[in-house]
């Protein structure tokens, strides 16, 4: 019972030493104006009602922004696919580009 008490206190306090530094990690590399000018590459928005006001919600923003344009992309891909299907060296080539754009 005690060894079990034990690891339960080490895993409860790894987990929160570990949450701390990446908390600590992303305030440092996520700034919510680096985060506004990668989005501002690849998506509009109004800028008095969506800024994001600390890191959290910058990273929620960013996530949420990307996920939008990638399904306008894929809608429009899926709209101007010839009736043959799309081959995988295509469907490399756009995420290759998706790559080059949406990282932060």
């Amino acid at each position: 019972m005690f060894h079990e008490h034990c690891v339960y206190v080490f895993q409860t306090a790894h987990l929160a030493l570990i949450d701390a530094l990446m908390q600590a990690f992303s305030r440092e590399i996520m700034s919510v104006e680096r985060v506004t000018q990668v989005v501002r590459r690849f998506a509009s928005f109004n800028a008095s009602s969506e800024l994001p006001s600390d890191t959290e919600d910058a990273i929620l923003f960013w996530v949420n922004k990307v996920c939008v344009t990638v399904q306008k992309r894929l809608e429009a891909e899926q709209d101007n696919v010839i009736e043959g299907g799309e081959t995988n060296q295509k469907v490399d080539i756009v995420m290759k580009k998706l790559d080059s754009v949406f990282l932060v």
